[in-house]
């Protein structure tokens, strides 16, 4: 039995190693399942599978195809990693698989090329008139040319007119552009003999920088005014100039200048010019205002009724007009009110107090009349300065005393119980009372057709704005009312102008600045702001010592810089105490120490 186990084993063995010899003596051998690839040209990863009973490799003949893994004992799964073509033209790349014992297999693996692309980076350029160098960069996969409109070629230049695939910077040279008009060149980078789109670049350049460099300062309307400067258009319809924002008419253009002829009443301001796209603006243009005047009546001072220039006049202070444009003016220092009619004839009003009290034949006079005011009867008010009073001529002639006329002082009261203290301006409103500027109490003093005065405003000396007595002046000179109870009052110490309500809030619409500055509100200057009065659009007109300014409803202060007569002369006044409108819209000014009354009939 042990012999029969023995022998079993033993034949057991002998298979066995029979096996395991033809086992290791099987061929070898390796198989793949793709020989060949077709990819496209773009980035990709793709593979195969070997299976194999011996060791393999694998070698590439291109970088753009990677094989993982590249070597291996047994079966294994092989990846390819493509890089994109960048180029047009198809390319391919050989696997050789080596193995021992068997012959090497070739895997081809073909790659697509690209389609025929150009990519410009910028595809329009914006460039300033002054010269310059700008650049595209091109990317392209072809080889391309680049050019450039004939037309152009006078100021824009490239360096390069072509090139191969690749990555390409073109730079630009722009000339400057010394016209008024911008300009534009589209240029084309095209494919060399492929079927890539062409791309065109438009490059833009602007027209010159308008420069004002110089400009007449100051002009009259209607005179000629030079601009100077560059990038102006030969062509005057190109060439849009405005002076304070009103637009002039352009007479002549060179490269250099322009001539253009400054419109009626333009006023101050900036000087623009605008050519096309492009536009400067300078600061400040002068408008020089002008009055024209027409001398209604005076010649040398002294006292005579008579027509115009026949007239004499001492020191004529306030006006008044009536709806039949007589003038009355205060005569202050012959003590008389006068009365001009519109063809210049003067003559003198009946006084209250005669001129040499001992003398019952004496003419009747007033105490030095500084200004008067008309109501809607036709009574006329007069203030005395010198009797600290004010009066009253009825429209039948009839004068009486209304208030004050006493000791120089302060009180409020009935007629002769009432103290004023050199009573200056005086005006009427619809209701017939009177308002005062009472100068050396430095308030303002109602006064009702009964004689009954009251303080409206002012109190101590000074300035300060408030209600009533809280407020300040400093010597008021005159006053204007608008008609809707407001009253504006020269504060001719404080070189302000100031309104006063019908409750009596004081405020400051103008004066403060410096000398006699023209400006805004506040920021204007006053040389000694004597008469004031309102026209019809609500304008103030102030005699400021010896100019006419004139307020607008914005606070806007402007000065009449000269005025002319029918002849063109030159008139200089020398202290305008009297400004009146008429109900023509003339002003009439009194010319206080050259002893005429003046029409003025137009400022422009």
């Amino acid at each position: 039995m042990k012999r029969l186990i023995f022998c079993l084993l033993i034949l057991s063995l002998s298979i066995f190693l029979q096996c395991s010899k033809n086992k290791q003596q099987a061929p070898p051998s390796l198989n793949i399942d793709k020989a060949s690839f077709n990819l496209s040209s773009v980035a990709s990863r793709d593979s195969f599978f070997i299976t194999s009973n011996v060791a393999w490799s694998i070698s590439s003949n291109s970088s753009w195809c990677i094989v993982t893994p590249s070597s291996g004992t047994i079966n294994a799964k092989v990846y390819l990693t493509i890089s994109p073509n960048p180029n047009t033209a198809a390319r391919v790349a050989d696997l050789t698989i080596s193995a021992t014992g068997i012959n090497s297999t070739t895997i081809h693996v073909q790659q697509n090329g690209s389609t025929p692309l150009i990519v410009v980076d910028r595809l329009s350029l914006n460039e300033k008139s002054q010269g310059q160098r700008d650049s595209i960069l091109i990317t392209s996969n072809v080889p391309w040319s680049i050019s450039v409109p004939q037309v152009a070629s006078s100021w824009l230049v490239s360096d390069k007119t072509s090139d191969t695939a690749g990555n390409t910077t073109v730079h630009f040279d722009i000339a400057s552009n010394n016209t008024t008009n911008p300009r534009t060149a589209i240029v084309t980078v095209s494919p060399t003999n492929s079927s890539a789109t062409p791309i065109s670049i438009s490059i833009t350049q602007d027209q010159q920088d308008v420069i004002i460099t110089s400009f007449t300062p100051k002009a009259r309307g209607g005179e000629t005014m030079t601009i100077n400067g560059y990038g102006f258009s030969l062509l005057p319809s190109e060439d849009v100039v405005k002076i304070n924002g009103v637009t002039t008419t352009v007479n002549a253009v060179t490269a250099g200048s322009l001539t253009v002829t400054v419109p009626p009443k333009v006023g101050s301001g900036p000087v623009e010019v605008k050519v096309n796209s492009k536009s400067d603006t300078a600061y400040t243009f002068t408008y020089e205002w002008i009055g024209h005047v027409v001398l209604l009546a005076g010649s040398s001072g002294g006292y005579a009724d008579g027509n115009g220039t026949n007239a004499q006049f001492l020191h004529p202070a306030g006006l008044a007009v009536d709806a039949a444009n007589n003038v009355y003016v205060a005569d202050y220092a012959n003590y008389r009110v006068r009365k001009i009619s519109p063809s210049g004839d003067v003559t003198t009003l009946p006084g209250r107090v005669p001129y040499d009290p001992s003398n019952p034949s004496s003419p009747l006079i007033f105490g030095l009349p500084s200004d008067v005011a008309l109501d809607g009867a036709g009574n006329l008010f007069v203030t005395e300065t010198n009797s600290d009073a004010v009066s009253r001529i009825s429209a039948s002639g009839e004068v009486t005393l209304l208030a004050g006329g006493n000791a120089p002082g302060y009180m409020d009261g009935t007629g002769t119980g009432a103290s004023l203290y050199w009573p200056a301006g005086i005006v009427t409103e619809t209701s017939g009372n009177s308002f005062v500027a009472d100068l050396n109490n430095h308030r303002i003093r109602k006064v009702t057709p009964g004689g009954v005065v009251t303080t409206i405003a002012g109190g101590v000396q000074g300035y300060a704005d408030g209600t009533g007595v809280s407020a300040s002046f400093n010597k008021p000179y005159s006053l204007a009312e608008d008609g809707a109870g407001n009253f504006f009052v020269t504060d001719l110490y404080n070189l302000r102008i100031r309104k006063v309500t019908s409750i009596g809030v004081v405020t400051t619409i103008a004066g403060g600045g410096n000398g006699s500055d023209d400006g805004i509100g506040t920021a204007a200057g006053f040389a000694g702001p004597l008469d004031i009065a309102i026209d019809p659009g609500g304008n103030l007109f102030v005699g400021d010592q010896n100019k006419i300014r004139w307020i607008t409803s914005s606070g806007k202060v402007t000065t009449v810089n000269v005025c002319e007569d029918p002849a063109g002369n030159t008139v200089e006044f020398n202290g305008l105490y009297g400004v009146a409108f008429g109900t023509d819209g003339i002003l009439y000014v009194s010319d206080y120490y050259n002893n005429k009354i003046w029409k003025v009939t137009s400022i422009q």
